[in-house]
């Protein structure tokens, strides 16, 4: 079984679809069986594939073992090539030049894994190569690898980039799904196929939004967004609504699953949700919207990754660890702001599980451990006394806009240091949060909610007025 040769762009770098298209596979998937019979016909066609298929396993190892490179192409119509390759450029790499040029984003000494599945339905096993990293923060990238028989060579034709927030799931039958919130706003699924030549096709893009991030909806639909007339963002604090956009071939698809119970309140999401289907959007009920996502998983099975690179297990010393010794965001981020309001001793960020268990030197409190929970670090560069986590009720704004909270006590250090931080684990859902810390550094008393992003699902810090409930 031959594919006609794949030749790299050395001048213009760039291929266009056509080319990609006739070069890795001019024939369609059942004539390509047909092709895997000899022509002497001593051989049966699964004895032909079965060597087409030890082939490209052994280009693998090879690549692996750094004694052949992988071509990273570029299809024709991508504008921005990290729109389809994310973290590298054009061009010709093996294996520990791939790995290195990961390191710039995070992902250093990963864990490496491979699977072989054929993905895109012609009997041929496709590379699955999957770099995983858990330190500090979780994120991984996989490369989509397809070996071209006639010039002997590995071109990439896809990757994608998971996190702890972002999962993806690739299956044998070529089915790639991705699921996980999209920050405080959200959640998203939506669900791929390979072509024929290894390429992605998205078969719909599914996501649920919490109250007026649901304005978002309005991009999709060609709206302005200075131009809504019935928008909800007047009632963020107050609206309970819980809306679905579904984007199938063109349409775009809407099912609304809550409503506020205040009917004042719901007057409004029910005006807005009117203004969205008198802009195209297609509204249905939520068991209508399932169905036209229906792709019986059940019946799916997941790839099976083989260990090639493994990270040692993380080793407690007594020296120091750099990376929790060093704030997370650096203290000149602060300095444009007011320090009654933004003190330089106090950092947040994500970080995974697989680092929380690995280390001793940590406070940990879990208040949420569901699926699309998150684990908060949060730091110092000195040392916080009386800190203590706290359960917030939203009170309202006091003549400076700065939101009131009543709290309860739920967790109290003496001393937050530097060399032993807090880790968090906690679900952040919609535009109140519900968890925040307080504490003296110095002479000063400071109080924060803990905030996350509705679009990259990344964490903060907002001053608040906290009055104590024992």
């Amino acid at each position: 079984m031959k594919n006609k040769k794949l030749e790299p762009d050395q001048t213009s770098e760039q291929t266009t679809e056509e080319n990609i298209s006739e070069t890795i596979s001019e024939t369609r998937p059942e004539e390509k069986v047909k092709n895997t019979k000899s022509t002497d016909d001593d051989e049966n066609e699964l004895e032909q594939i079965a060597k087409d298929n030890a082939e490209v396993e052994k280009a693998l190892i090879e690549f692996l073992q750094n004694k052949r490179s992988v071509y990273v192409l570029r299809p024709d119509g991508i504008e921005d090539l990290e729109l389809e390759y994310y973290y590298i450029s054009i061009g010709e790499y093996y294996y520990d030049e791939l790995k290195r040029s990961l390191t710039d984003f995070q992902i250093i000494s990963p864990h490496v894994k491979y699977a072989l599945a054929d993905l895109t339905g012609d009997d041929i096993n496709e590379i699955a190569l999957l770099f995983d990293c858990n330190n500090p923060s979780p994120v991984s990238w996989t490369a989509i690898i397809k070996y071209d028989f006639d010039d002997d060579t590995l071109y990439l034709t896809h990757s994608f980039e998971g996190s702890e927030r972002s999962v993806y799931e690739l299956y044998t039958s070529g089915l790639l799904k991705n699921y996980g919130p999209v920050g405080a706003g959200g959640y998203l699924s939506s669900m791929s196929e390979f072509d024929s030549d290894g390429f992605i096709n998205e078969l719909y893009f599914e996501i649920t939004y919490f109250g007026n991030f649901a304005e978002a909806i309005f991009n999709d639909l060609d709206a302005p967004y200075d131009q809504l007339k019935n928008g909800i963002e007047d009632i963020a604090l107050e609206t309970e609504l819980y809306v679905t956009k579904l984007s199938l071939d063109d349409d775009i698809y809407i099912s609304v699953s809550e409503w506020s119970k205040d009917s004042n309140i719901k007057a409004k999401e029910q005006a807005f949700i009117n203004e969205l289907e008198d802009l195209g959007a297609i509204r249905v009920s939520v068991d209508e919207l399932q169905d036209l996502m229906s792709i019986p998983l059940n019946k799916q099975v997941e790839v099976e990754w083989i260990e090639w690179e493994i990270v040692p297990p993380r080793v407690e010393t007594n020296e120091p660890d750099p990376i929790v010794d060093e704030p997370i965001i650096d203290e000149d981020y602060y300095e444009e702001y007011d320090e009654d309001f933004y003190p330089s001793s106090v950092f947040i960020d994500t970080v995974s599980t697989e680092f929380i268990a690995g280390s001793s030197d940590l406070h940990q409190l879990i208040l949420d451990d569901s699926e699309y929970s998150v684990t908060a670090l949060l730091s110092t560069d000195g040392g916080l006394q009386h800190f203590t986590v706290y359960y917030l009720t939203y009170e309202g704004y006091d003549e400076y806009d700065v939101p009131d909270f009543s709290g309860e006590e739920i967790y109290y250090l003496e001393e937050l240091h530097l060399y032993k931080p807090l880790a968090i684990r906690m679900t952040v859902d919609g535009t109140l949060p519900s968890v925040g810390i307080a504490f003296f550094s110095g002479d000063y008393y400071y109080a924060y909610s803990i905030g996350m992003s509705g679009l990259d699902g990344s964490l903060y810090l907002e001053p608040i007025n906290l009055n104590w409930v024992y």
